[in-house]
């Protein structure tokens, strides 16, 4: 493993120094989940870690075109979002379809629970923003009441037969809107 050495005039002045890595990450997120957890000292750990994924800044290319999610993971945090966050995934915030050889189509069924962490009744619809050759098919719209959890079965389909040559891999992100304002991804 490598490591950075830090200049003593860093933080001073009006310049900026870029510095990256687990070695940066780890005491920011450590931080910001201090917070979530006193915003919401009743969400488990895996709860605050829905909140803190679910409203993750997407990044883009100096082209504006959105790095895969394999490269970027959910994104940027955004502990001002993460904080106002309105449902929590209570079992799963992010998982794998898996890997798969697939010559023409597969569909694939997750099932996971959310929870209403807010006051008010929600009205939820769930899309797929995703690659080419991954879609989901349509889920009603649902409602979940203040405090309410729900298990929530999605079905993938995985489909090679519009594409040009075999992926080595697809992505994807659910997006939850209430009302047409996105609440989570």
């Amino acid at each position: 493993p490598g490591f950075n050495v830090i200049s003593a005039g860093m933080g001073q002045g009006y310049k900026s120094a870029k510095m990256s890595g687990t070695s940066m990450a780890a005491p920011h997120i450590t931080g910001v989940m201090a917070l979530l957890k006193q915003a919401h000292p009743d969400l488990s750990s895996l709860e605050l870690k829905s909140l803190l994924m679910g409203h993750a800044k997407f990044l883009n290319d100096e082209n504006k075109k959105p790095y895969l999610l394999s490269r970027q993971g959910a994104g940027r945090v955004q502990a001002d979002l993460s904080v106002k966050g309105l449902i929590v995934s209570s079992d799963t915030v992010d998982f794998s379809l898996g890997k798969m050889s697939v010559k023409t189509s597969k569909k694939i069924k997750r099932t996971f629970h959310l929870r209403n962490i807010s006051a008010k009744t929600l009205n939820l619809h769930v899309d797929l923003k995703s690659d080419r050759g991954l879609t989901m098919t349509p889920t009603a719209d649902f409602t979940l009441a203040a405090g309410e959890s729900k298990a929530l079965s999605l079905t993938f389909i995985v489909d090679a037969r519009g594409l040009s040559q075999a992926p080595t891999a697809l992505d994807g992100m659910m997006l939850f809107t209430s009302t047409g304002q996105e609440v989570h991804r």
